[in-house]
């Protein structure tokens, strides 16, 4: 085996960094010298990327300086070099590494000089796979990660290096962000027990990608700019696929344009998102299962459905109909919406009204409901405060909050973050919820879609990295040059319809609440198990103690086990398991009998939790088997 073979075998790296590092030329001078003694140089592009002098020495104290003791929950390194840095962050901390490495002429080069011993560690040279890496490992209630770089490749690739930081650092927020949503899972699983029967009676949406391969797409967001682009979208209808998310409906219908689609995500009801719209009945939503209840009655024209992952319902309907159709969610209706052109074919998928930052210091584009909310820039705190531009707007009213809002009010303030702006020219605010929509697009575009021509139209906000920038007007008479039967294909959906087999669906739920049952049961045993070997380590039973341990050890195995088949519970599993994790840190300088009581203690909490869990998902899904009885 070649030195670049053995290398790709040693590091966790993608097929497809792998095919192209085998058979990659690289374009750019990287020249490497071993002068012995533990001494080197190297440079790229004539730039000598280590201190001449003493290369190994400077290294070693540059990762040695970094912060935070040596057990951490995950380590991410900008710049491979030679090798190094990584090998002195091996072992300075214990955690899962994960190197990027921005230049492939770099990677090849070092991968085919000399072998490298990184076994468990991660080599990426993709931004969405980066970020999709530090979503798999980080748990929402990890704190202990270290993000470091080679100090030669900070300005040797700068904008790599921006990149590479927003990618971590967001990445991060993304995760805390998703936990925090996860407060308002009980209202999403009580809806999607609500609608089952909706939702498998209703279209899919994903059954026109048999019409719209090659269809241009373009998924509409309710940014600041998107009056700019108002009559351009208005001859786009008839040339191109428009979804557009709820929050931009009435903007839209302002200037004459009803959307092909509109997505409806939000679990808040129908005055919140169509009330006051004159042309509702003209319009056809997609409504997931977790929306609320109430989007599934309105006067609409259609009302389609699509399955989105990952989900319990996604989880039930792949048992009882084998793969189906389904898409990513990416926490907005407006991602929604381009998951779903993806999904059906659409190329190019063009981007209009997707600000994800604060342009003007507005929130949303003008006429849309939230628009009565605008920011401002304090120069004090370095924040932006949220504040009521609109006092009069009927959005107050729909907040249902019992007190009044006056002009110029402080709802609350956020950090404000800069980034990009489209077109490259300057800065424009945006925040961390934008910029994990940002970081989504930015992901998906270097991953599962990049198969296609992504083109940003909005023409202001900030920039997507992995789309193309183009004026709208340009995007219609490059793209958009043929009309398109969209009503007629839309219409024919709900007549070619035959809703799913509800008796399949209910059988998929009985074999999931009967698996919730069984761990129930287990875990209960589990902490009865785990309290009774702390009485008896307590009154010097040992023998009992050790009977007990060995039996707890295997029910554990077995919950843990059967956990891994239900996804909630399997959540529940994690979350609880981190924080015994955590907790196994506070006591490591205890002795061993003080380690071990306090380990069984957590036992028990963790198994009281899966009991909690498993009691309430069991009455949710007992309903949805009555539900479809």
């Amino acid at each position: 085996m070649d030195t670049l073979n053995y290398n790709l075998s040693q590091f966790i790296i993608t097929d497809e960094l792998k095919e192209k590092l085998v058979n990659y030329t690289p374009s750019m001078p990287v020249q490497i010298t071993m002068l012995g003694g533990g001494k080197f140089s190297m440079s790229y592009n004539g730039v000598e990327m280590y201190h001449p002098d003493q290369p190994v020495v400077t290294a070693a104290a540059e990762v040695q300086r970094l912060k935070g003791d040596t057990e951490q929950d995950l380590a991410v390194f900008f710049g491979l070099g030679i090798g190094i840095h990584a090998e002195f962050m091996k072992k300075r901390f214990d955690a899962p590494l994960i190197i990027f490495e921005p230049s492939l002429d770099i990677m090849h080069t070092v991968l085919a000089m000399r072998p490298l011993h990184f076994e468990n560690t991660y080599l990426v040279n993709n931004y969405g796979v980066l970020m999709e890496l530090v979503d798999r490992i980080i748990e929402p209630t990890d704190r202990r990660i270290v993000a470091a770089s080679h100090s030669f490749y900070r300005t040797t690739f700068p904008d790599a290096f921006k990149r590479f930081h927003f990618s971590v650092q967001q990445t991060v927020h993304n995760v805390i962000i998703r936990q925090n949503t996860l407060a308002k899972g009980a209202t999403w699983a009580e809806y999607e027990v609500t609608n089952l029967r909706k939702v498998i009676e209703a279209p899919n949406i994903l059954r026109l990608k048999n019409k719209c391969r090659g269809v241009p797409g373009i998924f509409v967001g309710a940014g600041p700019s998107l009056t700019k682009n108002i009559e351009q979208l208005r001859a786009a209808q008839g040339r191109a696929l428009i979804i557009a998310a709820t929050t931009a409906l009435r903007t839209l219908e302002s200037a004459g344009i009803v959307p092909d689609l509109s997505v409806v995500i939000e679990s808040n009801d129908h005055r919140y998102q169509f009330g006051g719209l004159e042309r509702l009945h003209e319009m056809s939503i997609v409504a997931t299962a977790y929306s609320n209840p109430s989007n599934f009655s309105l006067p609409l024209k259609h009302t389609f459905t699509v399955f989105t992952r990952p989900s319990p319902l996604h989880d039930w309907l792949n048992r009882a109909f084998g793969q189906i159709d389904s898409v990513p969610v990416g926490g907005s209706v407006a991602l929604v919406g381009f998951s779903i052109l993806h999904k059906i074919g659409c190329n190019p998928i063009v981007a209009v009204g997707m600000d994800l930052a604060f342009t003007g210091f507005e929130i949303h584009a003008k006429g849309a409901f939230s628009a009565a909310a605008a920011t401002r820039y304090n120069e004090n705190t370095g924040h932006l405060e949220v504040y009521v531009a609109e006092e009069n707007s009927d959005f107050w009213g729909a907040m249902e909050e019992d007190r009044e809002y006056k002009k110029g009010d402080v709802l609350s303030e956020i950090e404000a973050i800069r980034c990009d702006a489209w077109g490259g020219e300057g800065e424009v605010f945006s925040d961390y919820v934008f910029s994990s929509y940002r970081s989504w697009l930015e992901g998906v575009a270097e991953t599962w879609a990049s198969d296609r021509t992504l083109i940003n139209a909005t023409e202001g906000g900030a920039r997507i990295h992995g789309f193309a920038e183009m004026t709208l007007h340009d995007v219609l008479h490059e793209y958009c040059t043929e009309t398109y039967p969209l009503e007629q294909w839309i219409d024919q959906l709900e007549i070619d319809h035959s809703p799913l087999d509800a008796a399949l669906l209910k059988e998929a739920i009985q074999t999931e609440l009967n698996l919730m049952r069984a761990v129930r049961g287990k875990a209960r045993k589990c902490q009865q198990l785990a309290t009774g070997v702390i009485s008896a380590l307590e009154s010097n039973q040992i023998s009992k103690a050790q009977r007990d341990l060995d039996r707890l050890s295997e029910l554990e195995k077995e919950v843990g086990k059967l956990s891994t088949e239900t996804r909630i519970l399997n959540q529940i599993t994690q979350r609880a398991a981190t924080v015994i994790r955590l907790g196994r840190h506070q006591d490591k300088h205890a002795d061993e009998q003080v380690q071990m009581k306090n380990s069984l203690r957590r036992s028990a909490k963790l198994f009281s939790e899966i009991q909690q869990g498993a009691k309430l998902a069991i009455e949710l899904f007992e309903r949805a088997v009555q539900n479809l009885s």
